[in-house]
């Protein structure tokens, strides 16, 4: 393909050839060239003024090595255009700083599609950063810088670990907005079930009415609520720019996952706090099932700040003087589990699978 800087030197060429040799038949390709390029140059300009280029990826969420489906629609003044263009595309990840330009042609139909395959977890803004528009023809172009963008969040895969929890953890008492779905307990504001009378039920837990419609005593059961008795720190202090930090960035995104899907797994709510880049200060987010797991991993995902320089575990004591909980687990950046000053464990970066499998935590 050639641009029109070429095509005038290409003209100038051919013209110079018909003045050497006289010869009528090249000065007329030479102006047929010259009307030919003056004729794409005005269909190009207009459409470089007029052609818009937007991203669409229909599935916000996607697993690492699944294939994603990236949709562009061209429109020309509102209405489809079927010309060719080239895409100039940035794909970042906002979460780890890595980031790869590709280069894709469209061709014909007003709506295309291409697909991306992501193997690191991560927060991923794909954006055109320029566009080439060409003429009818295909041999002539033009080109323009674009602000398009689409977003979609790789989640971290998921390795189970061990985790043992106690009946302290079990039986942790505090306020909390999350019930047992099991066993019964004395919050009247949040109701289990309702079950026939047994000897031993007080009075106040009987619903009349119900009662009266059924002809027998029925009992309101009251539920236990589900206080977060484990706060897990993420703390990446100590994460620079050099060659691996996005390898390094996504082990550690897995092993975070895996340590707090494994306790939701085990009955155990708890918190997972870090820095955030949009406030400024520590966040937290309590995670009791797997709706507020996956939760969890959009929002961490988005702003999660991997060159953090503050003290995650003093910043969060500060904020939550007042809360009494059992355990306070911190993973810093080389991968170490700590509670306090003990090691609980270590995870290899290169291989985190295995030593996940291999970890057992006791709570």
């Amino acid at each position: 393909m050639i641009s029109f800087f070429k095509a005038i030197l290409l003209i100038g060429v051919t013209f110079y050839i018909a003045a050497i040799y006289g010869s009528t038949a090249i000065a007329l390709l030479c102006f047929a060239e010259a009307a030919f390029m003056l004729f794409s140059l005005g269909l190009v300009l207009a459409d470089r003024a007029w052609v818009k280029c937007t991203l669409r990826v229909p599935i916000s969420m996607a697993c690492q090595e699944q294939k994603i489906r990236v949709f562009v629609n061209k429109e020309r003044r509102g209405k489809p255009w079927r010309g060719k263009i080239r895409l100039q595309l940035t794909i970042q990840n906002t979460c780890a700083g890595g980031r790869k330009n590709i280069r894709q042609i469209i061709n014909g139909d007003p709506q295309s599609a291409f697909n991306l395959i992501l193997d690191k977890a991560g927060n991923y803004e794909i954006s055109i950063r320029r566009m080439r528009v060409y003429d009818i023809s295909g041999l002539f172009y033009l080109s323009r810088r674009s602000t398009e963008k689409a977003s979609v969040v790789v989640l971290p895969t998921v390795c189970p670990v061990n985790v043992v929890v106690s009946g302290a953890v079990r039986n942790f008492i505090g306020d909390s907005e999350i019930y047992d779905t099991v066993r019964s307990g004395d919050d009247a504001g949040e109701l289990l079930k309702l079950r026939a009378f047994r000897e031993g039920d007080k009075m106040k837990d009987i619903h009349w009415k119900l009662s009266a419609k059924a002809g027998e005593l029925i009992v309101k059961e009251s539920s236990m609520p589900k206080a977060c008795s484990t706060v897990l720190l993420l703390d990446s202090c100590g994460a620079v720019k050099r060659a691996g930090r996005v390898g390094r960035t996504d082990a550690y995104i897995r092993v975070a996952a895996s340590l707090s899907f494994s306790m939701m797994d085990k009955d155990c709510p708890h918190y997972v706090a870090w820095y955030s880049r949009r406030f400024r200060d520590v966040v937290r987010m309590s995670v009791a099932d797997e709706e507020s797991f996956y939760e969890l991993l959009v929002y961490l995902l988005q702003d999660f700040g991997i060159e953090q320089k503050e003290d995650v575990a003093g910043l969060y004591q500060e904020k939550y003087s007042a809360e009494v909980l059992l355990h306070r687990l911190l993973l810093n950046w080389n991968l170490e589990l700590y509670e306090k000053d003990l090691l609980l464990a270590r995870f290899d970066a290169r291989n985190p699978e295995k030593s996940l499998a291999e970890t057992e935590l006791l709570l």
